[in-house]
């Protein structure tokens, strides 16, 4: 997975599609608020299967990292610190900056007929982020402070659904000769060398 983002940081999470549009279902998290004032929405669907990351860039890690198990929206420090600043991100999952690389796995068997959505709810930019910089179906409309009303289900621009996964059944499952043909599928004798 690379991000190719030219500035914009990437909290990745694998959601199960829902009914909902655009397939994510955002609710609030608790009483959380963004540096901006505004609260924190997050998926409450159904988590994903694990997100193993066994490289980057830089070659192989030591062992396996799970991430999204379960998931973690991105959280803002809400009180200052000496080793923090107020309004920064503390909270995310698989977190890629531009131009930055993972090697990931993950398992779909078991899976098949389901549906899953690769998502990002970093702020950008980075780490304090500008609602306006933000664009997803059911966002407030932020016309008077100079942004969009946000676009309408099923279109674009959405900065955070970035990759839908559709589960199929994986080939060779079930065999089955093909209409009206006789030939069995036996591998064929090899050549003697007498």
């Amino acid at each position: 997975m690379l991000n190719a983002c030219n500035a914009r940081f990437m909290n990745l999470q694998l959601y199960e599609m829902t009914n909902d549009p655009d397939g994510i279902n955002l609710q609030p998290v608790g009483s959380e608020f963004d540096p901006n004032g505004n609260r924190v929405l997050a998926p409450m669907n159904p988590a994903g299967p694990p997100i193993y990351q066994i490289g980057t860039e830089g070659g192989f890690l030591p062992a396996p990292v799970v991430f999204n198990s379960p998931p973690r929206p991105i959280g803002y420090q809400s009180a200052a610190s000496p080793y923090s600043t107020l309004g920064n991100v503390n909270r995310y999952s698989l977190l890629l900056a531009p131009g930055e690389r993972a090697d990931i796995v993950i398992d779909f068997a078991n899976m098949a007929g389901k549906t899953f959505v690769l998502y990002s709810d970093s702020p950008a930019p980075f780490p304090g982020g500008d609602i306006r910089n933000d664009y997803y179906y059911g966002m407030p409309n932020l016309g008077a402070i100079g942004g969009s009303a946000g676009p309408a289900a099923n279109h674009g621009p959405n900065t955070r659904t970035l990759l839908q996964i559709v589960v199929s059944e994986p080939p060779g499952m079930q065999l089955r000769p093909r209409p009206g043909s006789t030939r069995s599928r036996r591998p064929s004798p090899r050549a003697s060398p007498n």
